[in-house]
């Protein structure tokens, strides 16, 4: 795919079906609740099974930055395009047929303090400039100020990335599913244990809610996806990371862009709340938070605001 395709003039259609199939779906978050969604919708008889509540995980925990370029391998882009163009035309599907959810555009300032710094910045330029609707803008010293004087001194220039969107993560995923359930799906919650099979394609999932006959299956339990080698006699490798946020109230006003250096990000949310992350470290699935965790997020936003 050329690099300067136009998002608006990608076209993959929705999932398509021949018959009524009865798919079960495993984990309902975003993934799995989009899969559902699309499906139920496309014509299929979906049950989806989670056996824990909605946005009770990483689904539902998470700025919901929808960014196609910015870190994307370049092979990978086409595809993230494609996802940006689909989130915003479900956004528009999902508020007139079960509830809005807040997508919208978002204003993303890269901050650089150094010269390895300055190297990122030239190239979220240069990728940014290869797709329309995508622009940046340098902005030096003055004009970081002039954004948010809270800013710190030692910033020495910023690039300003457009295009991109913000979305609450928690009510997209309940719309997913509320959409799913107008479309007739059946959500569940229950652990599943295991599957049958004949030969080599699923026929049934079992869980401690049951066993449902099915004509194929979707496995979308993220980091318990390893669980499934006990099913399917197949190692993923796949393994849990932990991340923490801050949520904090700055005081007003509040952000009017998303700030990054590194790692570690102030994110704008509503009118009054500003998000901070994120830490990254193997943990299994404890999801305690951490006072490293706390004391690293802070020194990171105190580094780009010190006024924290």
């Amino acid at each position: 795919m050329p690099p300067n395709v136009e998002l608006a003039s990608l076209q993959l259609p929705y999932p398509t079906i021949t018959a009524r199939a009865h798919v079960v779906v495993v984990g309902a978050g975003v993934f799995g609740a989009s899969a559902a969604y699309l499906l139920a919708r496309a014509g299929s008889r979906i049950t989806l099974i989670d056996h824990d509540d909605v946005c009770r995980h990483a689904s539902g925990r998470n700025p919901g930055n929808l960014n196609p370029l910015l870190a994307s391998r370049r092979e990978l882009v086409p595809l993230a395009l494609e996802s940006l163009r689909l989130h915003v035309a479900i956004a528009a599907e999902l508020a007139a047929t079960v509830a809005p959810y807040a997508i919208e555009p978002v204003r993303r300032v890269l901050l650089a303090f150094g010269d390895e710094d300055h190297a990122e910045l030239d190239d979220a330029e240069r990728i940014f400039a290869e797709h329309v609707g995508f622009s940046t803008a340098r902005l030096d010293a003055r004009a970081l100020q002039a954004i948010d004087p809270r800013l710190s001194s030692a910033i020495e220039e910023g690039l300003l990335i457009e295009g991109n969107r913000s979305l609450d993560s928690c009510a997209f995923n309940r719309a997913l599913i509320a959409g799913a359930r107008k479309a007739d799906a059946k959500v569940i919650r229950a652990d599943v244990n295991g599957l049958d099979a004949r030969g080599h394609v699923v026929s049934a999932v079992r869980s401690d809610a049951g066993s449902f006959a099915c004509d194929a299956v979707v496995l979308a339990t993220g980091p318990w996806v390893d669980e499934t080698k006990h099913w399917l006699d197949l190692d993923l490798g796949v393994e849990p990371v932990k991340g923490e946020m801050l949520r904090m109230r700055l005081p007003p006003p509040n952000i009017t862009h998303d700030l990054t250096h590194g790692m570690i990000s102030l994110y704008r949310r509503g009118n009054d709340e500003a998000w901070v992350g994120v830490t990254r470290e193997r943990a299994g699935f404890d999801e305690s938070p951490t006072a490293e965790g706390r004391r690293a997020l802070i020194e990171g936003a105190s580094r780009i605001m010190p006024a924290i």
